[in-house]
């Protein structure tokens, strides 16, 4: 059965937050998803606080 979790990226600058909703087997799991969390850290948040990268606010759809 698959499993959820949610996990929030802040811009401190800029005072916005990413939500991120990751899924799957385990989704808890450190050691099965530690290498993925660490992907998403340096391909989608870490780009999007220094505005390398922008996604639209769902309130605006």
């Amino acid at each position: 059965e698959n499993d959820f979790w949610l996990i929030y990226a802040h811009d401190a600058y800029d005072d916005n937050y990413l939500l991120l909703t990751v899924m799957g087997p385990n989704a808890h799991s450190r050691a099965e998803w530690g290498s993925f969390l660490r992907t998403v850290h340096n391909e989608v948040v870490t780009p999007w606080i220094v505005g390398k990268i922008a996604y639209p606010d769902l309130d605006d759809y």
